[in-house]
C-alpha cells in the first residue's frame, strides 16, 4: 500500500505565465520573425508590446498556437520551491487563462515540468477561487483575488515589468519564504 502524503489543507493558487515560465520571450521571437521588426526588451518604462502586438491582423495568433508550451520549460526556482510546498502539503493548483487551442498545451508542459499531484484551473475569473495564497506576475490578478478573498495572502512574483508591487513582492524564495511566515 502507498503511503500518502498528508496535506495540511492549504492552497496555494499558481499562475503559470511569466510566474512559472517566461512565455514573453517566445512571442517576441515569433513577433519578430513574423513581421521582421525588433520589440527589444519589455521593461516597467517600455511595456508597448500589447499596443504593437495590436497592430498586427491577429494580435492573439500567437496564443492560439496548440504547440505553444510543448518547448517550453519552467524556471528552475518555480520547480524547486513549489515542490517543497507540496511535500510540506500544500495543495498547489495552477490558474491560469487559456485559448481553447493551446489549453492540452498548458496541461502537458505543467506535467513535464512538476513531478507531483497538482490541480489546474483554466479562468481568467481567479477571484473567485477559495484559496489561502495566490502568486500571480500581475497586478490586476492579485489586486482582484486580494479584493474578493478576504483570507488569501496575495504575492505578486517579481518581473522586469513589476519590480514595484503593492503586494508582498519578490521571488519564488521570498514567496517560500512568505508562505512560511504567514502559516
Amino acid at each position: 500500500m502507498k503511503n500518502k502524503r498528508k496535506s495540511n489543507g492549504k492552497i496555494i493558487g499558481v499562475d503559470v505565465d511569466l510566474t512559472v515560465v517566461d512565455s514573453d520571450t517566445p512571442w517576441l521571437e515569433w513577433y519578430k520573425k513574423l513581421t521582421g521588426h525588433e520589440l527589444g526588451e519589455i521593461t516597467a518604462e517600455n511595456n508597448d508590446l500589447e499596443n504593437l502586438m495590436h497592430k498586427h491582423d491577429d494580435p492573439h495568433e500567437f496564443w492560439r498556437k496548440p504547440d505553444l508550451y510543448d518547448d517550453l520549460d519552467a524556471f528552475d526556482d518555480a520547480r524547486y520551491f513549489l515542490k517543497m510546498l507540496h511535500d510540506e502539503g500544500y495543495r498547489i493548483v495552477f490558474i491560469s487563462a487559456c485559448f481553447p487551442e493551446h489549453e492540452k498545451s498548458k496541461k502537458h508542459f505543467l506535467k513535464r515540468n512538476f513531478d507531483f499531484e497538482f490541480g489546474f484551473i483554466s479562468t481568467t475569473d481567479k477571484q473567485y477561487l477559495r484559496l489561502d495564497y495566490f502568486i500571480d506576475d500581475y497586478k490586476k490578478y492579485c489586486q482582484l483575488v486580494n479584493d474578493h478573498n478576504d483570507d488569501c495572502n496575495v504575492f505578486q512574483h517579481k518581473t522586469s515589468i513589476n519590480k514595484k508591487g503593492n503586494f508582498a513582492h519578490g521571488d519564488w524564495g521570498q514567496f517560500y519564504d512568505f508562505v512560511q511566515k504567514s502559516s
